[in-house]
């Protein structure tokens, strides 16, 4: 219920962008946990960063759609949080990257862990967490400076 209630006090605006964010994040993890990704991988290139991106957008996505994905029924991690928070930006005209790295993996029984996020305009918009400690599958030019803590 608390989430209801935290829903029903944004603005008109950020309920929509809300309920866009979970509708792209349902979509995202399905493709994830359904569809061989050699099927949708190309939909996921760009031709790399927007540095004209509306002011504060890129930010404004990378806030509520981790926010949206702890509160869904369903794990969305870190490869449907980027691809759900491209999709939004991509629809507002932003051009953004996502990317993949991988590292040892901590725990004994995990030889590689991977993880994705996305760039936008030279900013980790999701993902930004550790990321010193994955070593990029990408081009060096998919390196990004470290996100802002500050909420949109």
């Amino acid at each position: 219920m608390k989430g209801v209630r935290a829903f029903l006090r944004l603005p008109a605006s950020a309920k929509a962008m809300a309920l866009e964010a979970a509708f792209a994040l349902l979509v995202a993890r399905i493709l994830v946990q359904y569809v061989p990704m050699r099927l949708w991988r190309h939909h996921m290139e760009t031709a790399g960063d927007s540095a004209s991106a509306p002011l504060g957008m890129p930010r404004k996505v990378g806030w509520i759609v981790p926010k949206v994905a702890r509160r869904l029924p369903f794990h969305a991690r870190c490869l449907p949080q980027a691809m759900a928070a491209q999709w939004m930006l991509r629809r507002r005209g932003v051009r953004s990257r996502l990317v993949f790295g991988a590292r040892r993996g901590t725990a004994p029984e995990t030889a590689l862990e991977f993880h994705a996020w996305l760039i936008a305009g030279g900013e980790c918009v999701i993902g930004g967490q550790e990321l010193e400690t994955f070593t990029v599958l990408a081009p060096p030019e998919a390196a990004c400076q470290r996100p802002r803590e500050t909420r949109p």
